[in-house]
This record gives C-alpha cells, sequence and structure tokens, in this order.
C-alpha cells in the first residue's frame, strides 16, 4: 500500500486544507481540496507526489466544509461534498450532503 503523506500545495496557492487524494491511473494523484474560495479546488502531481501543479478551482460548490473522495472497486470515483456556498455563519451551506461519480476524477 502506497501512503500520500506529502502532499504541500504550491506557495503561490490560494489557501486550502484537508485533501482528499484519488490516484487516476496514467494521469497521476489528484488532490481535491476544501478552500475559503466556495469551490472545491483542485491539484494534481505527475511525478509521484514530488511536485503539484497550481491550486484551481472546479466547478463543484463547497462552503469552506470538509470533502471526502474514494476509489470505488470498479475504478469509478465518488466525492462527498456539501455543494453549497457559505454564508453568514458557519452552518450556512452545510445542511445537505451531495454524493458525485466521475470516471476519470475531472467531470463530476
Amino acid at each position: 500500500m502506497k501512503l500520500f503523506y506529502s502532499f504541500l500545495p504550491p506557495p503561490d496557492s490560494v489557501k486550502v486544507i484537508q485533501p482528499t487524494l484519488l490516484e487516476i491511473p496514467n494521469k497521476g494523484i489528484l488532490a481535491l481540496l476544501r478552500s475559503n474560495q466556495n469551490r472545491v479546488m483542485q491539484s494534481w502531481s505527475e511525478d509521484d507526489r514530488k511536485s503539484w501543479s497550481a491550486v484551481i478551482p472546479t466547478d463543484l460548490l463547497n462552503p469552506n466544509s470538509g470533502i471526502d473522495a474514494v476509489t470505488t472497486t470498479s475504478g469509478k470515483y465518488l466525492l462527498v461534498n456539501n455543494a453549497m456556498e457559505s454564508g453568514d455563519s458557519w452552518e450556512v451551506g452545510r445542511n445537505k450532503l451531495y454524493l458525485y461519480a466521475s470516471d476519470e476524477g475531472k467531470n463530476w
């Protein structure tokens, strides 16, 4: 089992925390990240976590709440997320969970 422990976002990136990592065959490692940007952010490593691309937003809304992703035994990827924008208080946007599926880790 390979451990995913060496994630560091590039220093010029936006504020992100709590990465969830997916190994995508023939593409690299996808980091999906919680952020303060009202979006799930992403970064890719194509060299086994030695370097990472700039952190960029996905199309997925997120109110700066935790996310998690897994790879199924069939090879599909699942992501659970509060897909809403943040509000005036911390609980706004966190009252519904969404489950997304992807075949390649890009289109959810």
